[in-house]
């Protein structure tokens, strides 16, 4: 039996390796790199725009005016004991502090940045929204060397632009432990002035290891909602009236709604909960740099002292519009105006989305005024939404099938190019604000409830928290030459017609949407967020200050990327695959790049462009504002468009950590080959992100009159299972070993084997007699597992002796900490057998519980342990 174990782990263990990284790196052969001109990446590949927007890297540094001056800056990385929580733990920090520094630069210095690496391991440090050349981006391995242990790496690049801005490390999870700090870049020729300018730079801060809570959200763990006290049990769906919605979301295969997945101890503003600026005085006006630098949270914002005036986005200016509360996504950057009134300490506050904590920052001095308190958001009425809508949130992910995505784009013959649609938006006279006269006859178009008019944002109407307090935008439409717009980008519910455009493009399909969301028209999709107006991103406030129209007659690129995940085990991606298993996106210079992403999740996702601004099509034409980053909603899409007009490799992911971590991530490439001093190393760029690493965990159930254990080990298409009970009594035992192959999201095969006594794991005949129960045997086995409606794990499974046992199992929430666990086995030609259990969570680790198991007859409890 020993030898037997010894060749069957051998066997699993070369399987569950040899599957890791599939990965496609880009080739280039011979021929084509002879065929390409060596291109200038500072010189761009496009007639030039008419904006002082840094619509690109190239045509930014041909506008910017160098101002011939060498910033420098010193950054040191070490690790030390921090105490944050009241709770001392060790944590990384630069120079000495966190957050990082707040590095001043004026618009056209040079930035000299050494960093200093004194951890023990290595580190990387991110520009992030700085537009610079390629090899000084800072993603370790895909584009900047990892910076080792004891080196120092001297980062040097010009600064094409000014505004708001962070860093950040791309190594594994030192962004969560403190590796994170602010940019600020002065315009040359400001266009506001201000009493104060203040950087408030929001962040979550746990003191729990961040590599322990992936393994967490992988094991299903419930201790972060009970934490929250966000638990959606069967007592409080109940109290909700939100049965039926529970009901068709498990049917689904769909976990309750949730808004983040983490649970923290600390939510900070420059390093701690409360800040405090009483050298500001009543009367004065404030620049607060708003910068979302968090793991995982997205935060409302809000002040005291009234309105803010919303003036940037991600950097660059937008034109001003006043808003109560703004929620912000991560990674993201807003800039607002606030006058502080007189008598009191007026708060600007950062409230977590999930309203488990806030951040507090006091402006003047005296008595405090606070900021209206933001609800605690309604996860009942959110899965009522879901659930009405059909659901798309669980079950997207295809382990079984490769990404298609990026090679459909490599094929320029297969993929039509056209000229590009002129988005300047003739007949739409932004310009003038005068609405409508009084007794001139209205058109069909003057008629028309714009509010619900969508350009392909995909929202159609604006929530009251964060609309404008005045908003003319739509006013001074041309309604008379609405035939010459662009129609792809408007959306009135419906399908549109085709029938006279210049933009129909054949392009690779995005995943097939699943339930009744099958078949639908996406473009329809505006208008139905299962998001409340709490909880929305209004786009369609920002309007860029300037035109920006893309040069017309280059070729377009459209991509369809659906954001796709697993929230039972934890695995995200695009189109249905995580990192490891999916291609680069192939781009080209020269194009126009059309990214259009559907969310078929039910979370918010940051998606991040490196080393690019991107239009956001908001439905404001060719004043759509330039971003950086941009949150997708669940259910919605988004599309976003860029000129390719730079070279090699530049990460494109999804900005919560824990996800990038677990697979939403891709590579955007234009095909060159990488710099030459990480060429050898690029391919463990994979690697390095660790999304396909085997996690492992279990538990142990020490009782009386039964023990149980469970262990698993798993990465994205692999894992190797084990569990077993044992009778204190009798000694009685059962236990199983196999290895498990995803195939698909819900579907995989196994093989292993079984050991325990005779009579729990074949037919007794007749002919045999009554087992006695002191025999033990092992059997090979193999089977199918798969997961039904109502999350109910099933299984088959096949012995060498041609025993066949089926198997279901499920566990249901009866209360915020008291779980409800269920097991049936029926032996064919043999036992049937049942299995209940209540699980009572303790803390993160520790639970008790009470079972019933009728192949032993007897009730039993005990303590229990998840390691």
């Amino acid at each position: 039996m020993k030898n037997t174990f010894i060749t069957t782990y051998s066997l699993l263990t070369l399987l569950f390796t040899a599957s890791y990284g599939q990965h496609k790196q880009h080739t280039i052969s011979a021929g084509d790199q002879a065929a390409k001109a060596p291109a200038n990446p500072d010189k761009s590949n496009f007639p030039v725009v008419k904006t002082s927007l840094p619509v690109s890297r190239p045509q930014a540094l041909a506008r910017v005016k160098p101002t011939r001056k060498r910033v420098e800056y010193d950054l040191t990385i070490d690790e030390q004991t921090v105490n944050i929580t009241g709770k001392p733990k060790q944590a990384m920090t630069i120079n000495g502090g966190i957050p990082g520094p707040t590095m001043q630069f004026t618009e056209g210095d040079v930035a000299v940045i050494r960093v200093h690496n004194k951890l023990k391991t290595e580190t990387s440090l991110h520009w992030h929204g700085i537009l610079l050349p390629n090899k000084q981006d800072g993603v370790s391995y895909l584009n900047t060397p990892p910076i080792q242990a004891g080196d120092t790496y001297t980062f040097e690049y010009p600064l094409v632009q000014s505004g708001t801005y962070w860093f950040h490390s791309h190594t594994r999870y030192q962004e969560q432990v403190g590796v994170y700090g602010s940019i600020v870049i002065q315009p040359q020729q400001p266009a506001y002035k201000v009493d104060h300018d203040l950087v408030l730079l929001l962040s979550d801060w746990t003191d729990e290891n961040p590599a322990y809570i992936l393994k967490n959200l992988k094991r299903r763990n419930e201790w972060y909602s009970i934490k929250k006290n966000n638990v959606q049990s069967l007592n409080r769906i109940i109290k909700h009236k939100t049965v039926g919605a529970y009901l068709r979301q498990s049917m689904m295969k769909m976990a309750p709604m949730d808004i983040s997945d983490v649970y923290y101890d600390r939510f900070l503003v420059n390093g701690k909960d409360t800040v405090r600026y009483p050298e500001i005085k009543a009367g004065q006006t404030v620049r607060l740099r708003v910068i979302n630098a968090s793991a995982s949270t997205y935060f409302h914002v809000n002040y005291a002292g009234g309105p803010m005036k919303l003036i940037a986005a991600d950097g660059l200016q937008v034109q001003p519009v006043d808003v109560n509360r703004r929620l912000i996504a991560i990674a993201e950057t807003y800039d607002f105006i606030v006058t502080v009134p007189n008598s009191g300490a007026f708060e600007v506050r950062a409230t977590a989305q999930d309203g488990s904590g806030y951040a507090t920052v006091l402006l003047g001095k005296g008595p405090a005024k606070y900021a209206p308190t933001i609800p605690r958001p309604d996860l009942y009425k959110l899965t009522a939404n879901m659930s009405q809508m059909g659901g798309r949130g669980m079950g997207t992910m295809d382990m079984g099938k490769a990404d298609t995505t990026a090679q459909a784009n490599m094929d320029m013959n297969g993929l039509l190019m056209h000229e590009m649609p002129d988005t300047s938006d003739r007949g739409m006279s932004h310009g003038s604000t005068n609405p409508v006269k009084p007794g001139k006859a209205k058109t069909a178009m003057d008629q028309m409830d714009h509010s619900q008019m969508d350009m392909g944002q995909g929202r159609a109407s604006k929530p009251a928290s964060t609309l404008p307090i005045k908003s003319d935008s739509m006013a001074g439409m041309d309604h008379g030459n609405m035939a010459e717009m662009d129609h792809s980008q408007m959306n009135m519910g419906g399908k549109l017609s085709k029938k006279g455009a210049n933009t129909v493009k054949k392009s690779p399909k995005p995943t097939k949407p699943t339930g009744s969301m099958a078949g639908m028209d996406h473009s329809g999709m505006a208008g139905m967020s299962m998001m409340d107006e709490q909880n929305t991103i209004d786009y369609s406030i920002l309007k860029s200050p300037e035109p920006i129209v893309f040069p017309a007659k280059h070729p377009v690129r459209e991509i369809p990327l659906t954001l796709t995940g697993n929230m039972f085990r934890y695995i995200w991606g695009f189109n249905g695959q995580p990192l490891s298993r999916a291609d680069m996106i192939q781009i080209r210079r020269g194009e126009i790049v059309r990214i259009i992403m559907m969310n078929n999740t039910m979370m918010m996702h940051p998606i991040h462009l490196h080393g690019h601004y991107f239009r956001v099509l908001n439905g404001q034409g060719q004043y759509s504002p330039l971003k950086h980053t941009v949150n997708v909603s669940p259910m919605e899409n988004i599309t976003i468009e860029f000129m390719a007009d730079d070279e090699k490799d530049w990460f494109f992911h999804c900005h919560l950590l824990y996800h990038m971590l677990s697979g939403m991530a891709r590579v955007v490439s234009y095909g060159d080959k990488p710099d030459s001093s990480i060429a050898n190393i690029q391919k463990q760029h994979l690697r390095d992100m660790r999304d396909n690493q085997p996690f492992v965990w279990g538990f142990l159930q020490p009782g009386y009159p039964i023990n149980y254990f469970n262990l698993n080990i798993s990465n994205n298409k692999n894992a190797i299972v084990a569990g077993g009970d044992h009778d204190w009594r009798t000694n009685r035992f059962e236990f199983d070993l196999d290895y498990e192959r995803y195939l698909g999201d819900w579907f995989r095969v196994f093989a292993g084997i079984d050991g325990g006594n005779e009579e729990f794991l074949r037919r007794i005949r007749p002919e045999e007699g009554p087992p006695t129960g002191d025999r033990r045997i092992v059997r090979a086995v193999a089977g199918i597992r798969y997961m039904l409606p109502f999350l109910i794990q099933s299984e088959v499974k096949l012995d060498t002796r041609g025993n066949v046992r089926f198997q279901l199992n499920g566990q249901q929430m009866l209360f915020p900490r008291l779980d409800f666990q269920y097991q049936t086995q029926w032996l064919v030609g043999g036992y049937v057998r049942a299995h209940v259990e209540l699980q009572y969570t303790v803390s993160k680790n520790l639970f008790l519980h009470t079972d019933y198991d009728t192949r032993y007859r007897t009730v039993g409890g005990g303590l229990g342990y998840n390691f």
